[in-house]
């Protein structure tokens, strides 16, 4: 199944909407998951969702200085084990 705003059938208004559904289907445990994203409209969703967020430095976005930022992919899995 897939969940992003454009998908055909169920329509969300936003990224906050996408997430929250994919928490519930798949009674992911919040403290446990991390949000990989590239644009501050991501860490927002993370946020309403009560999810950490890494963001990425070749992405088409910008983050505030506090945002955890990872610069290539190979950090991926020692920051999301921090």
């Amino acid at each position: 199944m897939a969940y992003t705003l454009d998908q055909a059938g169920e329509a969300f208004k936003s990224k906050s909407e996408v997430i929250k559904k994919q928490i519930g289907d798949f009674a992911l445990p919040i403290d446990q998951v991390i949000y990989v994203g590239d644009r501050l409209k991501d860490m927002e969703a993370a946020q309403s969702n009560k999810l950490n967020l890494l963001g990425v430095s070749w992405g088409y976005g910008e983050f505030p200085s506090h945002a955890r930022i990872i610069k290539s992919f190979n950090q991926l899995n020692y920051l999301a084990s921090q």
